[in-house]
């Protein structure tokens, strides 16, 4: 009876304990993004692993293979995309690559466009999965050079609901 008593003990502290950790979430939320580019399938999508925009953008599209192998400092880049307050790094998420953004706050983005770039079209729009987003205009930078956009408040979907991944990617899309 007493080997029982004991075993029934432990076994109640196992799951009682089990249940303890279960309950904490120590995995900070994240939203798997990728870029998509309308009519510039063979341009090229890189992203980095800047935490802080300070360290450069998340992700960088470039027009052709060319400009991307040659760009140390993004200088050919023909978009650039930042995300507040941070991004969590890069990984591939269903064979797809993607940077993931920390969604513990909300998030804002800049997105920077060369108007150098045969990419850039002043009728074109920024979409967050199909969504169209509204640049907010206190903040939109039209030069002769670049065309700068921030968003603020986006509508990531989480990826890793209670710690656990599932299959969603954010889409960002210019066309």
């Amino acid at each position: 009876m007493k080997k029982f008593c004991f075993a029934l003990g432990i076994i109640s502290c196992i799951i009682l304990s089990s249940l303890c950790f279960t309950g904490c979430e120590s995995v900070v939320p994240g939203a798997w993004t990728q870029l998509k580019v309308e009519g510039y399938e063979d341009g090229v999508v890189v992203y980095t692993s800047h935490m802080y925009s300070s360290g450069g953008p998340a992700i960088v599209f470039y027009e052709n293979a060319e400009d991307a192998a040659n760009d140390r400092y993004y200088t050919k880049s023909a978009i650039e995309i930042s995300f507040y307050p941070r991004i969590l790094g890069k990984n591939e998420r269903n064979g797809v690559d993607t940077t993931i953004v920390d969604v513990s706050k909300k998030q804002s983005m800049n997105f920077v466009v060369s108007k150098s770039s045969d990419i850039y079209a002043a009728d074109k729009s920024v979409y967050l999965n199909g969504v169209k987003l509204t640049p907010d205009p206190a903040t939109l930078s039209d030069s002769e050079y670049l065309l700068i956009m921030h968003f603020e408040d986006l509508k990531l979907v989480r990826g890793n609901p209670g710690g656990h991944a599932n299959d969603i990617i954010n889409v960002i899309e210019y066309k």
